[in-house]
Parts: C-alpha cells; sequence; structure tokens
C-alpha cells in the first residue's frame, strides 16, 4: 500500500500486509461454489467475482441454482471484508489524501 499524504508530492510510506489481498475474495467464491457443486477453478471464481451482476453469466457457473443467493452474498461478504481490512490497516495513517493498492 502506498499512501500519499500533504501536497500530493511524495510517497510518505509503503506499508505492507501480505494476510490482506483480493486472494481473500477468490478463496470465498472458489469455497461457495464448492458448496454449489460447480468449477471451483481461479479462472471461474475469479470471472464470476467480476460478472456477479450478470444473471446469465451466474446461471453458466452456478450448477445448484438453490445456492446462489449463498454464493453471490459469500462473495459480496468478502469484498466487504477486504475492505474493512484495508480501512483497518491504514487506520494508523493521518491526513491521506490517497491510498495505491
Amino acid at each position: 500500500v502506498g499512501v500519499i499524504v500533504g501536497q500530493f508530492d511524495s510517497v510518505s510510506a509503503i506499508h505492507g500486509n501480505s494476510g490482506i489481498g483480493v486472494s481473500s475474495v477468490t478463496k470465498a467464491a472458489m469455497s461457495a461454489l464448492r458448496m454449489a457443486s460447480s468449477d471451483t477453478s481461479f479462472l471461474v471464481a475469479d470471472e464470476l467475482i467480476k460478472r456477479r451482476n450478470d444473471p446469465d453469466f451466474v446461471r453458466q457457473v452456478i450448477n445448484d441454482e438453490t445456492k446462489t443467493d449463498l454464493v453471490l452474498n459469500t462473495i459480496e461478504g468478502a469484498i466487504a471484508s477486504l475492505g474493512e481490512q484495508v480501512v483497518n490497516e491504514l487506520g494508523d495513517f493521518h491526513h491521506v489524501n490517497r491510498v495505491y493498492v
């Protein structure tokens, strides 16, 4: 994570936490897909994350239609959790103007 403070003139801090990343969303999607008897490849999970608002694509990917809400809610929850983790991680920085992830 790059953090810029002040007048946008330089990067004032670079901070990393390998425990935070989009892979947490992919892993959650794969787990939910597994529960829906669906393909659990990284490619399918990542594409579903990107196209989760496309009902036709969602129907193609999720084999057990009764688990569609579970899969989509799991993805949305993982995205929200990732956002919270990033915000919490940046809590020690003050007067932040930009954050690059």
